[in-house]
């Protein structure tokens, strides 16, 4: 049985506003797992941490996105 282009084209939209709204999350995952840092005090290291853990989730995102458009386009 083969997938019409109607019935394939709005998966991606709904993944797209998956991982825009995983970004809002990340300060959230921060503070929950502090296992995705180093242990130091002060503001500076959460953002430090955070900005770097940032990195990492746009790099497997992206990734992602990538294996999607491969897929699906």
């Amino acid at each position: 049985m083969q997938i019409t282009e109607s019935e394939r084209r709005p998966f991606i939209p709904t993944f797209y506003t998956y991982l825009l709204s995983a970004r809002v999350s990340i300060n959230s995952i921060i503070y929950r797992y502090p296992w995705f840092c180093r242990r130091e005090i002060g503001d500076s290291i959460i953002i430090r941490c955070t900005i770097r853990t940032e990195v990492i989730l746009r790099y497997l995102f992206s990734l992602i996105i990538q294996e999607t458009k491969v897929a699906y386009l």
